[in-house]
């Protein structure tokens, strides 16, 4: 079988650089593209158009730059795969790995730039996708974030058409839920919202979330959602014709947004969101659901000693 070979020097180091295909007009392979004088893919590119090829990859046979040195300017032109043995694959990144330091490679390298093996400032997809780099990486479940690092390819294997990756993640496994943990909602502190039961205090609850005056100031559109707020639920036998309300029917609660709000600070999170600083939100509550309300006291027991004398007066008769 008659193979087009021709071959493209790399004038810098001498190298050859070798376009295989097998007729004119056809797919071809581009090997080794390494460093030209000034620019090796203008004559890649020269040599495509006389015989009218048409590159689907490149192949490389070691790493070393003077093989690897026009791979992504080539790529960035002509879109196309790049091959590579694993045990060098770090090289398109790394060039300095495979040089001795001080060495003539590695002086020209840091003069003209590694820019030529990978654009650190684009996207790590298409021609600069570079399989030693990694890439952003959230992992959700049923919606809900529960990852967020970064990934890394560490083998692609290919079966009989069949493509499967090989990849790691690095990060805080776990994020928000891990922090959360098994954490229940009465270790949450609000004890600044220690209050007492009063007809007083429980007015004020509705004044600062209706905009009505407050001590004599206006506080018109006002939804804190925080603090407490005492709403009016009909919990059974505090009112006769409903309409004239014990005020135990009022019981404490609590703000959703100020409930979530010391969930994700706990876990040592902040979080933007607009809807849970919407007004409408932030006059949501969640009421008090236990069955009687529960005074606590660190008085367990008072009992007054009354002084008494008492006198032996002998046997009794």
């Amino acid at each position: 079988m008659a193979l087009l070979v021709e071959r493209v020097v790399a004038k810098f180091f001498g190298t050859n650089c070798w376009i295989i295909a097998p007729s004119k007009g056809a797919e071809c392979v581009v090997v080794d593209p390494g460093i030209g004088i000034p620019n090796l893919v203008s004559d890649i590119h020269e040599r495509l158009n006389a015989f009218n090829l048409k590159p689907a990859a490149i192949l490389i046979t070691h790493g070393h730059l003077d093989h690897t040195f026009s791979v992504l300017p080539l790529t960035k032109s002509i879109p196309m795969r790049t091959f590579i043995t694993g045990n060098d694959r770090f090289l398109l990144s790394d060039p300095l790995g495979a040089l001795d330091s001080g060495g003539v490679s590695e002086q020209f390298l840091n003069a003209f730039g590694s820019e030529n093996f990978y654009e650190s400032s684009q996207s790590n997809v298409g021609y600069n996708f570079n399989a030693s780099k990694s890439a952003a990486c959230v992992i959700y479940v049923d919606r809900v974030q529960i990852f967020q690092g970064s990934l890394r390819l560490l083998e692609m294997i290919v079966d009989n058409g069949t493509v499967e990756y090989e990849v790691s993640v690095f990060g805080e496994l776990g994020g928000l839920v891990q922090a959360i943990g098994n954490a229940k909602l009465e270790q949450l502190d609000f004890s600044a919202y220690d209050t007492q039961w009063t007809v007083a205090n429980i007015k004020q609850s509705w004044e600062y979330a209706t905009g009505v005056q407050v001590s004599g100031v206006t506080v018109t559109g006002y939804y804190p959602g925080s603090g407490l707020y005492f709403p009016l639920i009909d919990y059974g036998n505090l009112s006769v014709s409903k309409d004239d309300w014990d005020f135990r029917a009022m019981r404490p609660a609590l703000y959703a947004k100020e409930i979530i709000d010391k969930i994700i600070t706990n876990a040592g999170y902040t979080y933007d969101c607009d809807f849970f600083n919407s007004q409408l939100f932030r006059r949501l509550i969640i009421p008090n659901n236990q069955k009687s309300i529960r005074n606590f006291t660190s008085l367990g027991l008072k009992a007054n000693a009354d002084a008494a004398t008492y006198t032996n007066v002998g046997n009794l008769s």
